[in-house]
């Protein structure tokens, strides 16, 4: 009987720590130019990240930044105007913190996603949850749909 009290007080538990991934879109997807910039890691759902976005064509670089291009005339009055060049269309903004373990090789991860578009600094997309690694993939994949056309 303890057994049992115990399990499902565990189970319990379990149930109520994981947050589905909820997400957002904030603007339209364009997808001329297949570059994102990710985080240079490769922990918990970085990695999963970059695996999607490589199967359904993107190139994943290290976040790329780009560079500030200056233009003007400097005479009594400086005129300058500057404009930002990135290589990327997409720039990837990951925190991510483990909580638990969900079973062998899937850990309980708390994660909030954005993807800024790296021409504007939109914000494109949004999301957030707590769940074990394997189904905030899956649901990401699912979320992430316009990316991959």
């Amino acid at each position: 009987l303890f057994m049992k009290k115990f399990l499902a007080i565990g189970i319990l538990l379990l149930i109520n720590a994981c947050t589905p991934t909820t997400s957002e879109f904030y603007s339209e997807v364009k997808v001329e130019n297949k570059v994102i910039g990710m985080p240079a890691t490769n922990k918990y759902i970085a990695k999963g990240l970059k695996k999607l976005f490589r199967e359904n064509g993107w190139k994943v670089v290290v976040v790329d930044m780009g560079s500030v291009k200056t233009t003007g005339t400097s005479t009594d009055i400086v005129n300058l105007d500057a404009e930002y060049k990135s290589k990327t269309n997409y720039v990837v903004s990951l925190s991510q913190n483990w909580r638990d373990w969900c079973g062998f090789k899937n850990d309980m991860i708390s994660f909030d996603l954005t993807i800024i578009n790296s021409k504007t600094g939109e914000e494109t997309f949004v999301a957030e949850g707590e769940d074990c690694q394997k189904t905030i993939i899956k649901d990401l994949e699912v979320q992430l749909s316009p990316f991959w056309k």
